[in-house]
């Protein structure tokens, strides 16, 4: 369950499960241009990840995840099991530099992906700071902690 926004204008720390993209429609796409970025992430799930990723556990995360009006983009990782890694190379391609540029400019979407167990970057992890802008924007620290949204059930657009 997605909770209300705290004080500060961000999800109260932690990982937020909500059931689909139905819950963020409901919470988040207020306006037209939120409606517009969960179109783009709703094209890049089914276009993409789909196919790729079917069985992944997805996170979702920035911006758009707070009171901000007009956010840039929707941030997003895919967590990939270590004992699966050889099996998803196309997952894998989509993180690359290259692939990066395109999804942002066709998607508007921020996606990396999580290798699980590897001891390298957990953006789940990343994603709960506040962040440079953020901080700045609201006058709070960086480090300070915000949520992050896991999607249940999101093959199923």
């Amino acid at each position: 369950m997605i909770p209300p926004l705290d004080e500060r204008g961000l999800l109260p720390p932690g990982t937020h499960t909500c059931d689909g993209l139905g819950d963020v429609e409901r919470h988040f796409a207020t306006n037209a241009r939120r409606a517009h970025l969960l179109s783009g992430l709703k094209a890049f799930l089914h276009d993409e990840l789909s196919a790729a990723a079917f069985d992944l556990d997805l996170y979702l995360a920035g911006s758009y995840f707070s009171d901000k009006s007009h956010p840039g983009d929707i941030d997003c990782t895919i967590v990939l099991p270590f004992e699966q890694l050889a099996s998803f190379g196309l997952l894998i391609g989509l993180a690359a530099d290259g692939a990066k540029g395109r999804i942002h400019q066709q998607y508007e979407v921020e996606f990396y992906v999580t290798f699980e167990s590897l001891g390298g970057n957990d953006f789940r992890q990343f994603f709960s700071y506040v962040g440079e802008k953020t901080a700045q924007a609201k006058g709070i620290d960086a480090k300070d902690l915000r949520g992050i949204v896991k999607v249940n059930s999101w093959t199923t657009l």
